[in-house]
């Protein structure tokens, strides 16, 4: 903290770009249907956060605090609701479901709990807050806050990425940004444990105290950059939905008979080697396995079997998947095995794809009389893959 209150070049731009953030947040809310804008409302969240933390650290930084001492802390908070906010987003990105506080309540005790045990700092008086800013006075030791706030957000970072990855597979511009925001928000959590790591070393740099700022001021920028170039994410794009509107090749490199040719060469790899059990089987690699195009291959699908590419990995795999169940027995494989054997990361997903294309969770398909599964069609009544 400087005496007298001054800025120099990085407060400035830190103060800068937070303010950015904030217009750019409300902009970002405001682009797009209105009926869309729920599935950005957690991620938009987490931006102003990120906004308020900064522009705190940039009164303490400047010394400015010390003539606001009611402000001091007040974003304490506001790092235990980050992980949450993340995973809400993606829930209801790629399961269509919200925060529901009669059920989530128990996401917010972190934050909760530090709010409760810093009330009496946040009802100390004036002169007292001034003597805790200008170090006159010791603040009170507590819980070590920071760390149990690193675990957490690590906590969340992991849950996210094993429980909605599979769901991310489903076109490369999903792909890319789940994987986006999830390295933004880990550099924020490194540049935090990094911080609070070496803080308290000998040769420690004040300049670093900077590094979880600008870590912050990277996630408010990246997620802005991302969304002006690839408006779909921004516009209420469904991270979930599918290509269920077949393109029209008019400038198709494919003969007459090509496209049924690829599409026997495909049934038949997929036969005997089953490359659809690979959770990171795509287009690319299939067409490169057949020497075809992207291109092509994916022409061939949709006029030939009138699937896209997701639709026919998802049959097969559900036809695998009805086959096991019905030929084994719980104590053989369970559903999360079965999930597994099939090319699912995860058995939410399994159970969700499943349930989508039989009207039956897998459960309810094991249990139930042969006849009354026999005639079930995938992809509910389109054509059979075989």
């Amino acid at each position: 903290m400087r005496t007298p209150p001054s800025f120099d070049t990085w407060t400035v731009i830190f103060l800068f770009a937070a303010i950015q953030g904030l217009v750019l947040a409300f902009l970002l809310y405001l682009k797009g249907p209105r009926e869309k804008r729920s599935q950005k409302t957690y991620l938009l969240i987490l931006m102003l956060l990120f906004c308020m933390m900064i522009m705190e650290y940039v009164l303490w930084w400047t010394g400015y605090l010390i003539h606001y001492p009611h402000v001091m802390n007040v974003t304490g908070p506001f790092p235990y609701f980050f992980g949450p906010l993340l995973f809400f987003y993606f829930r209801k990105i790629f399961r269509s479901k919200g925060m529901q506080w009669s059920m989530d309540w128990p996401h917010f005790i972190p934050a909760l709990c530090f709010i409760a045990s810093h009330i009496p700092l946040y009802l100390q008086s004036e002169l007292t807050k001034i003597n805790y800013i200008s170090g006159t006075v010791p603040r009170p030791v507590g819980l070590p806050w920071p760390w149990l706030n690193i675990i957490q957000l690590m906590t969340y970072t992991v849950v996210c990425y094993y429980e909605y990855r599979s769901d991310a597979e489903n076109t490369l511009e999903v792909k890319r940004w789940f994987r986006l925001l999830l390295y933004l928000f880990s550099a924020f959590i490194v540049a935090v444990l990094s911080y609070y790591s070496l803080v308290r070393m000998p040769w420690f740099d004040a300049g670093w105290d900077y590094m979880i700022s600008a870590s912050m001021m990277c996630f408010i920028y990246g997620l802005s950059l991302y969304g002006y170039f690839h408006e779909k994410v921004f516009n209420g794009f469904d991270l979930t939905e599918q290509q269920v509107t077949k393109p029209k090749y008019q400038n198709s490199s494919l003969k007459t008979d090509q496209g049924q040719i690829i599409l026997d060469q495909l049934n038949h790899i997929m036969k005997e080697e089953k490359l659809y059990v690979d959770d990171e089987i795509n287009l690319d690699k299939l067409a490169s396995r057949l020497k075809v195009s992207r291109h092509q291959l994916s022409q061939a699908l949709n006029e030939r079997a009138q699937l896209n590419f997701f639709e026919y990995i998802h049959s097969l795999r559900i036809e695998e998947a009805k086959q096991l169940l019905k030929n084994t027995s719980k104590k053989e494989f369970n559903i999360i095995e079965i999930a597994y054997k099939v090319g699912y990361a995860n058995k939410v997903t399994f159970n969700n794809t499943f349930k989508k294309h039989t009207g039956m969770t897998p459960s309810e398909y094991r249990s139930a009389p042969s006849e009354g599964v026999a005639n079930i069609l995938p992809l509910h009544g389109q054509k059979k893959i075989s």
